[in-house]
């Protein structure tokens, strides 16, 4: 693709710009899965990072996973540097492939926690649990009809962790099902 050979900072700004208004047009939200090393050279996903007004974090509650995120921090404070200001939000970590009774995530709770206030974020309390059933929901090869087909006996804890998403975006849930 030409874009990622001739593009410049600045073209990806004016891509994002021009992106984030056709899709303002169409869609309520709009979820853009970037890659955890975002940099200068990797010009088309500075395109989804600079659209983005949200961030979430997933995280595994593990060693490599916490020791990654001062570079997420540092990540974001260049995004913020080269959009000229910071017109985004953290909200917060998504414990990915997680379970609150192991001892590998009791040990990096703790860490997780100071983590989250030192950026000025949360940690949500729905978890997304290691299971390939979860891997699975990705699948563009898989045809599923409906999300708890998709997301099958874990599709409860999907929902649960975008109403709690929804709500801290201030948006109203109706919870009923």
């Amino acid at each position: 693709m030409d874009f990622e050979e001739k593009a410049t900072l600045r073209d990806s700004i004016k891509l994002s710009k021009w992106l984030k208004r056709e899709l303002n047009d169409k869609y309520d939200f709009v979820f853009i899965d970037l890659p955890g090393n975002l940099s200068k050279i990797n010009l088309f996903s500075m395109v989804g990072a600079f659209l983005s007004e949200y961030y979430l974090i997933p995280v595994e509650p593990n060693r490599i996973n916490t020791n990654a995120i001062p570079m997420t921090k540092k990540m974001f404070d260049s995004i913020a540097e080269w959009k000229g200001k910071r017109d985004f939000k953290i909200l917060g970590f998504i414990l990915n492939k997680a379970d609150k009774r192991t001892k590998q995530y009791k040990l990096h709770k703790d860490e997780l926690l100071q983590f989250a206030n030192m950026m000025e974020c949360k940690i949500y309390s729905n978890i997304l649990p290691s299971t390939p059933k979860l891997a699975n929901a990705s699948d563009d090869s898989i045809e599923f009809i409906t999300l708890s087909d998709r997301y099958d006996t874990y599709y409860t804890h999907v929902r649960k962790l975008v109403i709690e998403i929804l709500t801290d975006l201030g948006y109203g849930v109706n919870t009923r099902r």
